[in-house]
């Protein structure tokens, strides 16, 4: 048996079979994969963001400076410098 659809995903099926279906399918389905990519990015970065969000704030409760400092320093994004052309 067949699950069927809901209303709200035949509707966007309709509506995008055309667009999916045409001689730009090729980049219709990469600009898909590309939303998909930065969202799959995005849901990384959020929970990274918990994981340091939870960390400080566990320091903070504990009034443990050494672990708020060694939390900061360990999620802390350091800028990677580019190699320029002359420089490899």
């Amino acid at each position: 048996m067949v699950p069927r659809t809901s209303g709200c995903a035949r509707e966007l099926w309709h509506i995008t079979k055309a667009f999916f279906k045409s001689e730009r399918r090729v980049r219709a389905r990469g600009l898909l994969t590309l939303l998909l990519m930065l969202s799959l990015a995005f849901v990384g970065v959020t929970v990274l963001m918990s994981y340091v969000g939870r960390d400080l704030i566990t320091a903070i409760e504990k009034k443990d400076i050494h672990a708020y400092w060694s939390s900061i320093g360990r999620h802390r994004v350091e800028p990677q410098p580019r190699l320029l052309p002359q420089q490899l």
